[in-house]
Formats: C-alpha cells, structure tokens, sequence
C-alpha cells in the first residue's frame, strides 16, 4: 500500500462509518513483529484457511521470475520464494 498508486476501490466512506471501521496504517517493522508473525501462523496453521490466500506452491529461487509473473497475476495475496532450493 505505500505505493503512490495504490487504492482501495472497494473500501468506501459509508463502509468505514457504517460498520464503524478502524483502518490504521502501519510501516515498516521490528524483528519482534516478525516473530510474533511467524508464530501466530504457527499456532493457527490448523484453524485458519491459509491457503486462501496463499499460493498454493512455492518457486525456487533460480525461477523467480516466475514467481514475480505468479504475484503480479493478484491471484493470491502471497507468493512464495524457496530461497534454499536453487
């Protein structure tokens, strides 16, 4: 979202008062909120529907020009790089 051209299209006015939405922005990150990540999709990894919004394989690193391709799709929220596997 900290790309000038970015939008909400669906997210109007009436949505953010009618259902009394907070929206608040947040960049960039310390190493603690990635270990609290990591471990929320750990202790979750059974109950939530990951893959919804994952893709459903990753890409080696030596194929991530595809993987660029796959994310510029939108088709999932999240495309994953294998940086072990080459």
């Amino acid at each position: 979202m900290v790309h000038p051209d970015s939008q909400l299209s669906t997210l109007t006015g009436e949505t953010i008062v009618r259902k009394c939405l907070t929206i608040r922005g947040v960049h960039n990150y310390t190493p603690w909120n990635l270990s609290e990540a990591v471990g929320f999709l750990d202790r979750h990894k059974g109950s939530l529907p990951f893959e919804s919004v994952l893709a459903p394989s990753s890409h080696p690193l030596s194929k991530i020009d595809d993987a660029v391709a796959e994310a510029q799709k939108g088709r999932y929220c999240r495309v994953a790089v294998d940086c072990a596997s080459v």
